[in-house]
């Protein structure tokens, strides 16, 4: 079956419109399409006013929000880390200009924040020193085990796979410096 919408005139089929009980064939009379278009046109005039409506429910439902915001990640989690990553590709540029404008305009703000939590945290960090002296002769030792050693084609498929990990986790579970790993997975897709 198809419908004309009351608003562009062009036929189109029932699943291009939005149901509505009490519409004619039980679906709205404007095209999905046409509604796109209007929600759009009204959020640009009308940004200010919609940016303050959606403070306001945040306000007033955080926990709700969080909530709903929590249950969505746990049951898209691939979905959610697989947007991020594909999003951090395609504006690498975008964000490092904006992670150095901010820098550079929030200078003193972030050394002063730096300054108060280490204060507060002193002993802590102190004693997270000396386990990560720990951690990094350990590192060190597995590195100088792994240094100059050729990669095995195991490593080289890790290295390749699209798993969700980053470069940095994948040389962690090698064993291997970043620096190595970053650039066999250059060499590797150079196809040298």
């Amino acid at each position: 079956m198809s419908k004309t919408c009351t608003k562009c005139g062009v036929v189109k089929p029932l699943d291009d419109f939005h149901r509505y009980k009490t519409g004619a064939g039980g679906r709205k009379p404007h095209c999905k399409e046409c509604v796109r278009e209007y929600k759009l046109r009204y959020y640009e005039e009308n940004r200010d006013k919609e940016r303050e409506r959606n403070r306001r429910y945040y306000e007033e439902n955080r926990d709700k929000v969080r909530e709903y915001n929590r249950r969505y990640y746990e049951g898209n989690r691939d979905k959610v880390r697989e947007y991020k990553r594909s999003y951090r590709e395609e504006n690498r540029d975008k964000m490092l200009d904006y992670q150095r404008s901010y820098r550079e305009e929030n200078r003193d703000k972030m050394l002063d924040y730096k300054r108060r939590y280490y204060e507060e945290n002193r002993d802590i960090l102190n004693q997270g020193s000396k386990i990560s002296q720990v951690q990094n002769t350990r590192t060190s030792n597995l590195l100088a085990s792994k240094k100059g050693a050729p990669y095995s084609p195991e490593e080289d498929a890790l290295i390749l796979a699209e798993n969700g990990m980053t470069t940095y986790q994948k040389a962690i579970e090698l064993g291997r410096t970043y620096a190595s790993v970053k650039a066999r997975k250059q060499h590797l897709r150079a196809g040298c």
